[in-house]
């Protein structure tokens, strides 16, 4: 096995794509289906709620971002944050 293959350079290498992670051309489902799969290699990053969110709309599109944080307040949760993304996304 390569070392490239090994367990930990794998977990490194998805770590740092889900640092890098943006929207680019995906719908919104699936940027949440790829952060979700990617954030299990990176569990500090969204270890709260508010990480959690942040880490998610920063990968949002620009035009996406503004809508969801305009919403954004004390006490919401993530999966508020994805309804508000998939509504912004109709528009």
């Amino acid at each position: 096995m390569c070392i490239r293959d090994s367990p930990k350079a794998v977990r490194m290498v998805r770590k740092k794509e889900f640092v890098n992670l943006k929207q680019g051309d995906m719908t919104i489902d699936e940027y949440i289906q790829r952060f979700e799969e990617l954030s299990q290699y990176a569990p500090h990053l969204v270890s709260t709620n508010e990480l959690k969110i942040e880490q998610f709309v920063e990968g949002l599109w620009p035009e996406i971002f503004w809508d969801v944080m305009v919403g954004e307040g004390k006490g919401v949760t993530f999966t508020r944050v994805v309804e508000q993304a998939l509504k912004a996304e109709m528009v």
